[in-house]
């Protein structure tokens, strides 16, 4: 008998919440990347998206996101953020202190950009709750390669 899968641990949601995702394109080398935050207080919803050429993985493709979310983030103004993210090497890497070599250098600015904020937490979600961040990573891609075409 099949016992079934463990529930994900409840997270509890920060005032800003912000879901990331990449989706890349092994030829190219390209990536487009989503970007969702999520206010909680006012039931807002914001959206970007960004692309990125000659990025070596997929991995690194998801800490570009993962950066790339902090800089908006502190162009507006935000003084804490809760980072919400599908890739789980990363978000242990940023919650352990430990580094990943492949992406390093990202991961080094991505710590430099967490001091800024007053509040700053990382938390690993199933790819089910990353749903809007996936889309805009996917559609940002889908554009940049018809572009390219």
């Amino acid at each position: 008998m099949r016992t079934p899968p463990e529930a994900p641990p409840a997270i509890e949601l920060a005032d800003i919440s912000c879901t990331v995702d990449a989706a890349c394109d092994a030829i190219s080398r390209s990536c487009g990347l989503g970007i969702v935050f999520n206010f909680r207080d006012e039931n807002q919803r914001l959206t970007f998206s960004s692309s990125r050429h000659h990025v070596s993985s997929a991995l690194a493709a998801e800490a570009w996101a993962i950066r790339e979310a902090l800089l908006l983030a502190t162009e507006r103004g935000c003084e804490e953020i809760q980072v919400l993210s599908y890739c789980l090497s990363i978000v242990n890497s940023l919650q352990s202190q430990n580094s990943l070599n492949e992406i390093y250098a990202i991961v080094s600015d991505i710590r430099r950009l967490t001091i800024s904020f007053s509040s700053f937490s990382i938390a690993h979600i199933p790819r089910t709750l990353n749903t809007v961040a996936d889309s805009v990573a996917k559609e940002t891609l889908r554009t940049l390669l018809n572009d390219v075409l």
